[in-house]
């Protein structure tokens, strides 16, 4: 398989933090020591796993590159959910952790990857004592789950053609493509 991403100890990726997800900032000064302790800082090259299923229950902050967020199948094939880019929440984590369930996604590099992770406890603390970032989260996961009902709703009742030329048309009216 591939290398998993070196979890550094870093602990000053919080500079990082509140700049990618600003939401953080303006937090009680005994739950920001408690944020920069426990943030792991994140490196992973392209096609390193970030994180897998069944992994502890951290929440990951990307500061640079994208990672691919799949549903591995029990016949080795995987659906991809979402592309994480910096400054996004990601979506299905965090309902992992508001569910209380174990992870059931994987996570790769698409490429270079630079961010950190928060434990699921301490980031429930923040969600606790900052309504602006609770606020933000809960709105990113409610329109990630939206989107993905509407792509369950669009595969189970459009034919290939359809939900093809209604990409196309969201492009615009000129598409500059080959095949």
């Amino acid at each position: 398989g591939k290398r998993r991403p070196r979890h550094t100890g870093m602990r000053r990726p919080y500079d990082e933090l509140l700049t990618a997800y600003p939401a953080f900032r303006a937090l009680p000064a005994e739950v920001e020591a408690l944020v920069q302790r426990d943030l792991r800082s994140i490196r992973a090259n392209r096609g390193q796993v970030v994180f897998d299923l069944g992994d502890e229950r951290r929440v990951p902050f990307l500061f640079q590159g994208r990672i691919r967020v799949l549903r591995p199948l029990p016949d080795g094939r995987q659906v991809p959910l979402h592309v994480l880019t910096p400054g996004d929440w990601c979506a299905v984590a965090v309902a992992n952790l508001l569910g209380r369930c174990v992870h059931q996604i994987r996570a790769v590099a698409t490429d270079d990857v630079i961010g950190a992770t928060l434990s699921g406890h301490v980031f429930l603390r923040c969600l606790e004592e900052r309504s602006a970032l609770r606020e933000a989260v809960l709105e990113a996961v409610a329109a990630r789950m939206l989107a993905m009902m509407e792509l369950v709703v669009s595969s189970t009742v459009s034919t290939v053609d359809q939900r093809l030329a209604t990409l196309l048309l969201a492009r615009g009216p000129s598409i500059r493509a080959t095949h």
